[in-house]
């Protein structure tokens, strides 16, 4: 994505000279058929918004000034900023996790990392005044759900509370 016509030009020549010159051509061809955009936009803003919904597995932020775009970017495996943070460098060596979600799937995910192996714990507490403040919202959504038992569950607790 580009707010500049002179650049999305110069990126698609420097692409077509690119794929010709690669051993790998065939493949780069079937990829970019499948999912390559070269998109003209009104602005930077504009482009961060195509990029949100193609929410892609690596994202180039290469202009000026590319940190006070990062706060519009919602949905990306990895981005990278400016000219000099090609994605192969994260790919490669600079992190973050080379396993990037794919397809969209940053729309709902992220990089793998350490918390994708750890195991979390809810705990809930409250008391009888927290308890009888929610108590009618929470049997309302039980009983619209048809979960009767639950909707007991916890006006049973402010009729006659545990204990007694």
């Amino acid at each position: 994505m580009t707010w500049s016509e002179r650049t999305l030009e110069l990126v698609t020549e420097a692409i077509t000279r690119i794929v010709a010159a690669s051993p790998r051509r065939a493949e780069i061809e079937s990829t970019l058929a499948g999912g390559g955009y070269a998109v003209l936009v009104d602005d930077a803003k504009a482009a961060l918004a195509v990029a949100n919904e193609i929410a892609p597995e690596h994202l180039e932020l290469c202009c000026a000034d590319p940190e006070r775009l990062l706060p519009l970017v919602r949905n990306a495996g990895a981005v990278f900023l400016g000219p000099y943070s090609p994605a192969s460098l994260g790919d490669y060596i600079a992190g973050p996790s080379h396993v990037l979600p794919t397809f969209g799937s940053a729309r709902y995910s992220s990089a793998l990392g350490v918390e994708d192996f750890l195991r979390r714990v809810h705990v809930v507490s409250t008391d009888r005044a927290g308890v009888e403040r929610v108590a009618s919202h929470v049997a309302a959504i039980a009983e619209a759900e048809g979960l009767h038992a639950h909707a007991q569950s916890v006006m049973v607790r402010i009729e006659d509370p545990p204990g007694r």
